[in-house]
């Protein structure tokens, strides 16, 4: 037995289309700007710093004395000189007092009085001149200067080149629906 069978073909429609895609062009020139910065103003003031030297105990030391430490000086050496006068005759009158104990008496004054003592010699650390130093103070004065900004921006250029979209219609659906089989052949 032949039966009869239905065929059906289908077609789908087709959309195609054409893209141009949009372009956006943008462009700034940089902006202009003028920086200036004023120098400060710086003031200093400071008064000369006083400096007082006292070099005489320095020169003292050297024995370069003023009027006053002479005359102190002169009068107690003659004081001790007077006192060591009187002191040394004395001494010298007992002694010759005593010439009956049959010494050499007149001999040794005679060599104390025409030889005296050998001197000492000392080393002396000499002292250094004193220093006073009075400093003033420092005043410092500055003014500092704003700075002085000028800016000018540049607006933006935009070009825009629009995009398109072309849509056709590829292709066309279609049915086709086939009876195959027995007596008929039949297309719908």
């Amino acid at each position: 037995m032949n039966l009869p069978q239905i065929q059906i073909k289908q077609q789908y429609a087709k959309i195609g289309m054409n893209i141009k895609k949009p372009q956006l062009n943008i462009n700034q020139n940089k902006a202009k700007m003028n920086i200036k910065q004023p120098t400060a103003k710086l003031q200093i003031r400071q008064k000369n710093v006083n400096v007082k030297i006292d070099n005489y105990p320095h020169r003292y030391d050297l024995k370069m004395k003023n009027f006053t430490d002479i005359r102190k000086e002169l009068k107690n050496k003659s004081i001790q000189k007077l006192m060591g006068g009187i002191s040394r005759t004395a001494r010298n009158g007992d002694r010759l007092m005593r010439i009956e104990r049959k010494g050499n008496n007149i001999q040794q004054i005679a060599a104390e009085e025409t030889f005296p003592p050998q001197k000492q010699l000392d080393l002396k650390l000499l002292r250094g001149p004193n220093f006073q130093v009075e400093a003033n103070k420092l005043e410092i004065d500055a003014q500092e200067q704003k700075t002085i900004i000028k800016a000018r921006v540049n607006k933006p250029n935009s070009n825009l080149n629009w995009g398109k979209v072309n849509v056709r219609m590829a292709q066309y659906n279609d049915i086709n629906i086939y009876v195959k089989g027995g007596s008929v052949n039949t297309r719908i």
